[in-house]
């Protein structure tokens, strides 16, 4: 069958229907071609798309992709620290608020504290009063005697 110039015909026609197909700005990463014995039983498979790297060498291609693959991570590592600074400022913020809010219970605690304290202070100053007093009456009539 492949010297048959019928089927050499077929095959140099799917050869150029595959050259002629348009797959945009890449290359197929996989091509193949199923020859039949039929026109209809003829088919042409494609898989993926490379990137058009026509007229660099090897080294390029692998220069042009540890650059991407470099880019790429610096990227991601930005949007990572970016991320880990606004949980810093969200955590600052919390802690602050906390702060805040136990330094009003402390202050409200203390004035609480000094309240009843005073009280106990009056309570302490009236009662002193009150024995002076007892004394004094006591001693102005015991000296009356």
């Amino acid at each position: 069958m492949k010297n048959d110039p019928e089927y050499e015909k077929r095959v140099l026609e799917a050869i150029a229907r595959c050259k002629a197909m348009d797959f945009g700005s890449g290359v197929p990463l996989i091509a193949y071609i199923h020859i039949d014995d039929t026109w209809e039983g003829c088919h042409i498979y494609t898989g993926g798309i490379r990137e058009n790297h026509f007229g660099k060498s090897q080294s390029e291609i692998e220069r042009d992709i540890r650059a991407e693959r470099k880019k790429r991570r610096k990227m991601l590592l930005e949007e990572y620290l970016k991320k880990q600074a606004q949980e810093k400022r969200i955590l600052k913020k919390l802690w602050d608020k906390e702060v805040e809010e136990r330094k009003i219970e402390s202050s409200c605690l203390l004035q609480s504290f000094s309240r009843k304290r005073q009280m106990k202070q009056a309570v302490d100053a009236y009662e002193a009063e009150a024995v002076i007093e007892t004394m004094d009456f006591c001693i102005s009539r015991c000296g009356k005697h």
